[in-house]
């Protein structure tokens, strides 16, 4: 941690779009945590070079089983590193601890549980036991999240227009509001209005938000 009390964690995913969207939403809720991100073992190797210094490594599954590379990485550096994952196997805990991993993280959690799991590594305390607190609190499963979402699939994309499903399904590819203007063959101004209205029914803030929202709950 920095002498202003700031704490930096180095985000580790080879998806742009989610990686974007968990540093806004951190850095947006958590004022107290930076968050680089960096999409591969090379870009990182980099980020470090240049004289990087972090308090925590958080990586995706994809980087773990890269055993090669993420053992090295995991070994030659110290820094707790902790695990997202795109589904709970017991399996890959262990090896996620067999590495040194100082926790892991399901993708299923939502924006909150994810900052609060941060806070508890940072703090020394034992990664692992999150996800215990976690499963026996009714609460914070409950607990609404922008980032996350809390209406069930249905209800969310039956609430949108064609239109607005159309345009969501551009935007869960990258594609640029110019791009999609031109694919659907309309203005960029309607482009971004219709942008406005999905973000309002998904309860977003941002087409990046609404974009990760639609791939979580398999909306496209």
């Amino acid at each position: 941690m920095s002498r202003l009390g700031i704490s930096r964690v180095l985000l580790l995913d080879g998806h742009r779009l989610f990686r974007d969207a968990l540093k806004q939403y951190i850095e947006q809720v958590a004022p107290d945590i930076r968050v680089d991100g960096t999409g591969g073992w090379r870009e990182t190797r980099r980020f470090l070079d240049r004289g990087g210094v972090y308090d925590l490594i958080l990586k995706s599954l994809h980087f773990l089983e890269k055993e090669e590379a993420g053992e090295g990485l995991c070994k030659t550096l110290d820094v707790p590193v902790a695990v997202l994952l795109d589904r709970d196997d017991e399996e890959l805990l262990k090896r996620a601890r067999d590495m040194g991993a100082a926790g892991y993280f399901s993708k299923n959690l939502s924006g909150k549980e994810i900052v609060e799991g941060l806070r508890m590594i940072l703090a020394g305390q034992n990664g692992y036991d999150f996800e215990s607190a976690r499963a026996h609190s009714s609460s914070s499963s409950s607990s609404p999240s922008s980032f996350s979402g809390v209406l069930p699939k249905t209800e969310i994309f039956d609430s949108l227009t064609p239109r607005e499903k159309e345009v969501l399904s551009y935007l869960a590819k990258g594609v640029s509001n110019k791009e999609i203007a031109r694919a659907l063959g309309i203005e960029v101004v309607t482009v971004k209005l219709h942008v406005r209205g999905l973000c309002k029914k998904l309860d977003v803030q941002n087409r990046t938000q609404a974009a990760l929202k639609a791939q979580k709950h398999n909306l496209i």
